[in-house]
């Protein structure tokens, strides 16, 4: 990567180190496609506040991005002291086509203490993509997910494939004769409240943590 190279080929490069598309970039800043490929081809470039938000993302600075100043961005990152890493992924068209986009240090204290995690292969990093769940899930949060936690009982929020895509929701069992019925609710349990049998939900995973978009 050269100092000498401008905006987008300096953002092109650091996103190809991060083996991220320009896609997983789009999404992660709430942008169109179009927009990143506009700053990669200097058509267009990104505000101040926005190149921030790029650096932080590619776990480099707006200095090096913005001027190729200070020390160029490692490509391989390893875990702190104390901590594990956590891919954060996106969701294709079905539930079993996943992309990694970037590495999330978590301390392990954190994992066992707060969410109650002994394992932490079972767990991902997740970006919230609707509003149905906010004010505690909002727009841009990440949420911590658990896939070996699969089972909606006890009650609680989960990640389950709606059919279309990835989604929040609260679910609980309702203990009827017969077989069980799973039911599916937003944050206040009335906003698009449903019921399905408890076999026919395809659950992701259980949410264990939040870490908020500020």
């Amino acid at each position: 990567m050269t100092r000498n190279a401008t905006v987008g080929e300096r953002l092109r490069e650091t996103r190809e180190a991060k083996q991220m598309t320009q896609g997983d970039v789009a999404k992660l800043l709430g942008l169109s496609r179009a927009a990143v490929t506009q700053w990669e081809t200097d058509t267009t470039s990104p505000s101040v506040h926005k190149l921030a938000e790029i650096a932080k993302l590619l776990e480099t600075t707006p200095q090096w991005l913005a001027y190729g100043v200070g020390k160029e961005p490692e490509v391989i990152y390893k875990p702190a002291a104390g901590s594990v890493s956590l891919k954060e992924i996106v969701f294709g068209e079905k539930v079993d086509e996943r992309s990694e986009v970037r590495d999330w240090n978590i301390p392990t204290d954190y994992l066992k203490s707060e969410l109650r995690a002994q394992d932490s292969n079972n767990l991902f990093i997740w970006r919230v993509e609707g509003s149905n769940m906010e004010p505690l899930y909002e727009y841009g949060d990440k949420v911590i997910v658990d896939a070996g936690a699969k089972r909606p009982s006890p009650s609680g929020v989960f990640l389950i494939w709606d059919g279309v895509g990835p989604s929040l929701h609260n679910v609980n069992i309702i203990p009827i004769s017969g077989k069980p019925v799973a039911r599916v609710s937003s944050t206040d349990g009335k906003t698009d409240q449903y019921e399905v049998p408890a076999d026919k939900l395809q659950v992701i995973g259980r949410v264990r943590g939040l870490i908020k978009n500020v």
